[in-house]
């Protein structure tokens, strides 16, 4: 009796145990679905709701039986950092208002959660075929999480056509090996091995093939939409295309992750290589090029949306204006008229947007010319905007491209003084046979004259003509540009506060505004004739602007980037204590804009920075090839960075006084003689050129030196000091210093080669 007593307590406490971890297990499977990255989506109903849903699906998915057509007046282009909202779309979801629609089942909405939820894991498609006597009697397809259907359909075999099922296959093989990239080369097998594309790409394919064909067409090709009113997808390709590329633009948006940027870039490829004619997928292509950093493509995919969108509007137009001469119009004339002009305001919207986004792209192209250019477009983009024919856009939406129009005119005159540093110069007049500039250009005269000084300094290698960069009046006429056009942009933007802008609009606005301040106060500093504590209050009034759009955007490319130059600039930070900061922000820099060369050209400066300030300490060996491998990556990226040859000498040069005579020594010799003769033909008025090579002169001194030879080098290095004493600019004052340092260091009447040594390795 007792035995059985002890058993019935022992089963009753495993009882309880085995409850007890069910009720664990049951509630950390709820914690995980509800804080799981997965369940973050607007997926979940009640059993009843999900009854009426599936019930409602059904229903509606039975009655589908037209193609499926693209309204192509409603696009709103997605936002992107550099990229963002202009517009208050007209719903919360940007990919509702690309209205899709099958009838009367919005297929938007439903595209939405099918692309949500393939990114997450969890999630799969399941399509199934019920087949008899050979003949596919119907098709059901249903979206499932775990052992749970979320949600189905069920195509009846009404909606299958037999004859189509033989024909279907070797069409489809054709067109998903289009779509996964089987027949586009490079990147194929790793988006095979992306069980989630596949998934979402596959799902797209089933509904496409087998719900929205039209068993009546005999030849098999997709019918246009009603010319009038819709655009139609002509493929599953590009029905998968456009949308699957939609979604890694979205998802690059987000999270700034480069592989699905050159995802959205070869999506929008296909798309464009099966539609040519629509500008949906040649905007969106626009958007991705910019964002990888290549302006020229972005210019001619913006240019050709404009050219496309002009004949249409041009279309609409001349229907309007024949309804307009009716005298006593239908009811079908006034609702067609009505859809004419609704189409072209929607039409226009975008055109002037893709002609502001053109300018933005030239403008980021940092050269003589294409500034030019820039500047002319965005004064004709402000002038037109006020146009008649663009009336119909409203005064609220004119007002807003106003304001971009404006910061962007006022950045693009502060960017004369960026590239009028000497590396820069060089870099744009090298080939350069044209150094006017067009009417447009309201300083044209003075900056022409400069230029001209400055090409007479290239060809005589005389960095002292060069005198006319501080000048005040130069300075004064570019900063006074750049001031009336943020005035301008001020004034407009106080008179559409609270004028249907979202606050993420608001944010951006300001996000510009104080950028463009910030690199207005830094570049400006760069050429004036200031003392260090002068210099550094603009800087730092710089950085104030800079860091409210770190708190505002914190992934801001050109915020980054202008941050970074403040930070490891040798006149704001002589110590060099900043240089870890600098590092951050231009290290984020390369993150965001992989294919960015700048970025990689000031990464690999500094790391030279760095190993400067660090000297002969242990670490020093691994920043330098850290740098050798940041300024190859800019080479590879733009093979006439002369500042990256410059900064490759300098750290080689570093690395031979850290060596000395090694094994591979005559490797890192032939590398720095390799390195100075192309950045002497890429980069000859620059300082740092001129000390870099009497560093390396004093470097390869034998210890047979005589006091001669050092007598010759300390007087040519005083010669080119003399020679920057003109330029007064911070950075022309801080070479001067440095090369004035080096010559006091060497000691002709001791040539011995550990005190030539010593000389060269302080100097950096």
């Amino acid at each position: 009796m007792e035995l059985l007593s002890k058993l019935a307590h022992v089963a009753f406490l495993f009882f309880l145990t085995i409850l007890f971890l069910y009720i664990i297990f049951k509630l950390g499977l709820s914690a995980y679905r509800v804080f799981s990255p997965a369940q973050q989506i607007d997926l979940e109903y009640t059993d009843s709701a999900k009854t009426d849903l599936k019930e409602e699906l059904r229903t509606r998915w039975r009655k589908c039986l037209q193609p499926i057509r693209l309204e192509r007046f409603q696009e709103i282009p997605l936002a992107l950092p550099e990229l963002p909202y202009i517009f208050k779309p007209a719903k919360k979801d940007v990919f509702q208002d690309i209205n899709l629609k099958i009838h009367d089942v919005d297929f938007s909405s439903l595209y939405q959660k099918f692309s949500s939820v393939f990114l997450p894991s969890g999630y799969r498609v399941i399509i199934r075929k019920s087949v008899k006597d050979g003949k596919v009697e119907h098709l059901d397809m249903s979206l499932e999480y775990g052992t749970e259907v979320l949600k189905s359909w069920h195509l009846p075999r009404h909606l299958i056509c037999e004859d189509w099922e033989i024909k279907l296959q070797e069409k489809k093989k054709e067109d998903f090996k289009a779509v996964l990239g089987e027949a586009a080369g490079n990147g194929t097998a790793q988006l095979l091995r992306d069980d989630e594309d596949f998934l979402i790409n596959h799902a797209f394919y089933e509904l496409y093939f087998y719900l929205y064909f039209d068993p009546d067409n005999k030849d098999h090709k997709f019918k246009r939409g009603d010319k009038e009113e819709h655009h139609q997808f002509p493929s599953g390709a590009a029905l998968c295309a456009y949308y699957t590329g939609i979604r890694h633009l979205n998802n690059y948006q987000q999270y700034g992750n480069q592989a699905e940027l050159n995802q959205a870039l070869r999506f929008f490829q296909i798309f464009l290589a099966e539609y040519p004619g629509c500008w949906h997928g040649a905007l969106l292509y626009g958007m991705a090029l910019a964002e990888n950093r290549d302006e020229p493509g972005a210019v001619a995919a913006y240019g050709k949306v404009i050219e496309q969108l002009g004949r249409e509007i041009e279309e609409n137009a001349k229907e309007i204006s024949a309804l307009n001469k009716v005298t006593v119009p239908s009811n079908d004339q006034i609702v067609g008229k009505q859809k004419r002009e609704e189409e072209n305001r929607n039409l226009t919207l975008v055109k002037l947007q893709a002609q502001l986004w053109q300018a933005m792209a030239l403008r980021r192209h940092y050269g003589w010319k294409t500034t030019h250019k820039a500047i002319s477009d965005l004064n004709g983009f402000i002038t037109g905007i006020d146009k008649p024919e663009n009336a119909l856009i409203g005064e609220v939406n004119k007002n807003k491209l106003k304001v971009y129009a404006y910061i962007e005119l006022a950045s693009a005159y502060i960017d004369y003084l960026y590239i009028f540093f000497p590396n820069r110069l060089e870099d744009m007049l090298m080939a350069l046979t044209d150094i006017s500039a067009p009417s447009q250009v309201k300083i044209s005269g003075v900056i022409k004259n400069c230029i001209e000084q400055s090409v007479q300094g290239l060809k005589e290698g005389r960095p002292d003509l060069i005198h006319w960069l501080q000048v005040n009046i130069v300075i004064g006429r570019i900063y006074h540009q750049y001031s009336d056009n943020i005035s301008e942009a001020l004034k407009v933007k106080a008179g559409i506060q609270g004028e249907a802008s979202e606050e993420r609009e608001k944010i951006n606005l300001d996000c510009r505004l104080n950028n463009a301040a910030g690199c207005a106060w830094f570049l400006r500093a760069n050429w004036e004739e200031l003392g260090r504590q002068a210099y550094r209050g603009d800087c730092q009034t710089a950085l104030n602007y800079l860091n409210q759009v770190q708190l505002d955007d914190p992934q801001h490319y050109t915020t980054l980037l202008n941050l970074g130059m403040i930070y490891m600039d040798p006149w704001f930070d002589p110590c060099g204590e900043t240089l870890a900061i600098a590092h951050d922000y231009i290290w984020r820099v390369t993150l965001l804009k992989p294919n960015d060369p700048f970025g990689f050209e000031q990464l690999a400066y500094v790391y030279r920075k760095q190993a400067e300030v660090n000297g002969a300490g242990p670490d020093m060996s691994g920043i330098i090839d850290q740098g050798i491998a940041a300024a190859k990556k800019a080479l590879a990226l733009r093979p006439q960075s002369g500042d990256a040859f410059l900064t490759l000498a300098e750290l080689y040069v570093m690395k031979f006084l850290l060596l000395g005579k090694t094994a591979d020594g005559s490797e890192i010799e032939s590398n720095i003689i390799n390195y100075l003769n192309q950045a002497t033909v890429l980069e000859s008025l620059n300082p740092r050129l001129h000390w870099t090579k009497f560093v390396w002169k004093t470097a390869k001194l034998k210890r047979a030196a005589d006091a001669a030879k050092l007598k010759d080098i300390q007087k040519e290095i005083k010669e080119q000091a003399d020679k920057l004493a003109a330029p007064k600019t911070p950075q022309f004052r801080h070479y001067r210093e440095k090369l004035l340092a080096l010559a006091e260091r060497i000691k002709p009447d001791q040539p011995e080669e550990s005190q030539v040594f010593t000389a060269s390795v302080a100097s950096f």
